[in-house]
């Protein structure tokens, strides 16, 4: 079956729904990331963050815990009611990132693991509003786990071998190259090759951060 971008989405948004207390279970390790969060922290110049792909909460509340105004936002219905009732004080938007508006400019916009469920023409399209919602000195951190295999794929769900979930593997070369494309300029790109939580598909950690070129 040949899916469109909005097919691939829905089918990624299915799984999450599906999965959601599982993926909570087994997906809310923080410790291992707080370093590179905390670096990205550092460098911003005001209070505002925008967590794309919150899922249920736990770095929108890491970011509002270390006292930043977040507006958290996701498609997954399951995921964000488990967010809002654990996180109740911080804002979570329920919208698919493709369609999701902002009047709002932030200071910081964080990804952790979001890209890999976008085909390259959504997250040109993300990264350009990006663009739109960042102050001129704001910047962008994207975690993301790096691919066994690179390139777009219907895989079986970890942890539910009924289910299918939409993958697009990317390397951080390709990441810079679609951040670049958007308009957006390379701050920093670190690799890590040891990472437990990383899907079975991936392994390691990828941080990379970039701002708007001005």
């Amino acid at each position: 079956m040949k899916y469109t971008n909005r097919q691939k989405r829905q089918l990624v948004k299915e799984d999450y729904n599906a999965i959601a207390e599982t993926y909570v279970r087994n997906c809310s390790e923080l410790d291992f990331y707080k370093p590179y969060i905390d670096k990205f922290i550092s460098s911003l110049t005001g209070k505002k963050v925008l967590d794309v792909g919150c899922g249920h909460g736990i770095f929108s509340n890491y970011f509002y815990q270390s006292a930043f105004e977040v507006t958290g936002v996701d498609f997954s219905k399951k995921l964000l009611n488990i967010a809002k009732k654990n996180y109740p004080k911080i804002h979570f938007i329920e919208e698919d990132i493709c369609d999701f508006k902002s009047k709002e400019k932030f200071n910081g916009i964080f990804l952790k693991n979001v890209l890999f469920h976008l085909p390259d023409e959504d997250i040109i399209h993300i990264f350009k509003n990006f663009l739109k919602y960042l102050e001129d000195d704001g910047k962008i951190c994207i975690l993301l786990e790096i691919p066994r295999e690179e390139g777009e794929q219907i895989l079986t769900e970890e942890f539910d071998e009924n289910l299918k979930v939409y993958y697009n593997y990317l390397t951080s070369d390709k990441v810079e190259s679609l951040l670049k494309n958007a308009g957006f300029k390379i701050d920093d790109n670190e690799i890590v090759k040891e990472n437990k939580n990383a899907t079975i598909y991936a392994f390691g950690l990828m941080i990379i951060t970039a701002s708007k070129k001005l």
